[in-house]
């Protein structure tokens, strides 16, 4: 997290999130920039581990192990999981990784020769990784070199971020998450940003950080104050057709040329929205007879999605609204309202009869 009073928000766990966000008064949280990030976080590090011992003791060894000793290889996994933590290594600069005993039975058993130095010259990683019994001790900087896209993705989040308007006068960089308990990554990271006048917080127990942050929010939704639009929100609607409209959605209805599956938007991706802030449109009947009106909701990345049938738009809600009397002046008020953990989508019409849709913003919505 980058706070600026406010700072970044930078979860490293699995996967890598970003966000910037401000504390206000009263303990308020008010969002800056919507969540970024990607899969690039601590799968991708035990990615790495893997491939090292596939490229040291064979594909079909590791798949062995996975698929018949369970239990090893949780074992191996857990092993890793403490190695990304704090891979110090020992006065030669190597990190010890002790290994199942199911692993070393397999590999003597598919190799015919036992796991000892003699296997290891074989391979790339000769002179890098000794075998000591059940043990390897491996390179640190072998070992460092597994966080190295992970590290880099990361500092390319940050400094996207801060390239932003919205970032100027951010103060603090916050990791959470259970790769900011890594001493590699958090040493890492506050060198790339020691000449910013920012300061590199790591809560104590940051993988815990995020559950708690979780529970402090169910009992207090209300300390968000703002959000980021994750998305373009729109309804599709029908209006007259324009020069510089796409054919495709040209409609004749009683001789006059109407324009179908427009993407009438009503919040914008990127945009900040107060908690309780609405925002409206109102959509006529295109039909004198007409007895409800079929509101369909839609979401896009795109800033400025122009059709409802675009590849990048969604649907993600709908709405049924009784259209009383008759003409086409006849409308309904179409509202949504940003929530403290939903959105809330209304039509109404003109006799203030109402149908309302809601939307998780814990979602993907």
């Amino acid at each position: 997290m980058v706070l600026k009073n406010t700072g970044f928000f930078i979860y490293i766990g699995g996967t890598i999130d970003t966000s910037l966000k401000e504390v206000c008064k009263g303990n308020q949280i008010r969002d800056f920039h919507q969540a970024v990030g990607g899969p690039s976080g601590g799968q991708t590090v035990n990615g790495e581990f893997m491939a090292f011992l596939e490229a040291l003791l064979g594909k079909e060894v590791l798949d062995e192990l996975k698929t018949n000793h369970k239990g090893s290889w949780l074992e191996l996994e857990r092993e890793i999981e403490l190695k990304k933590k704090n891979a110090k290594g020992d006065r030669d600069r190597r990190i010890l990784l002790l290994i199942p005993a199911d692993l070393v039975d397999i590999f003597e058993s598919k190799n015919g020769k036992k796991l000892t130095n003699a296997a290891v010259f074989e391979s790339q990683y000769a002179g890098k990784v000794d075998v000591k019994g059940k043990k390897l001790r491996v390179d640190k900087d072998v070992v460092e070199s597994f966080f190295g896209k992970c590290l880099e993705n990361t500092i390319n989040h940050i400094e996207n971020i801060l390239e932003k308007p919205a970032a100027i006068g951010s103060e603090y960089i916050i990791l959470v998450g259970g790769l900011a308990e890594s001493e590699f990554m958090k040493t890492e990271i506050r060198k790339r940003f020691e000449t910013l006048p920012m300061t590199v917080l790591v809560p104590d127990e940051p993988w815990l950080a995020v559950i708690r942050g979780a529970v402090m929010f169910g009992h207090r939704p209300s300390v968000v104050q703002s959000r980021i639009a994750q998305f373009t929100y729109g309804i599709s609607v029908i209006r007259y057709f324009l020069d510089g409209d796409d054919p495709q959605h040209k409609t004749i209805q009683n001789g006059v040329p109407f324009c179908i599956n427009v993407f009438e938007r009503l919040a914008k991706v990127g945009q900040s929205y107060q908690v309780g802030e609405t925002v409206t449109t109102e959509v006529y009947a295109h039909r004198e007879g007409m007895s409800e009106m079929r509101i369909k909701l839609y979401k896009s990345p795109e800033e400025e999605p122009r059709y409802v049938t675009d590849e990048s738009c969604t649907p993600i809600g709908q709405l049924v609204v009784n259209m009383p009397g008759y003409g086409t002046q006849r409308k309904v008020t179409v509202s949504l309202c940003f929530g403290e953990e939903e959105i809330t989508c209304k039509g109404e019409n003109e006799l203030q009869e109402m149908v309302e849709v809601q939307l998780r913003l814990l979602s993907n919505n």
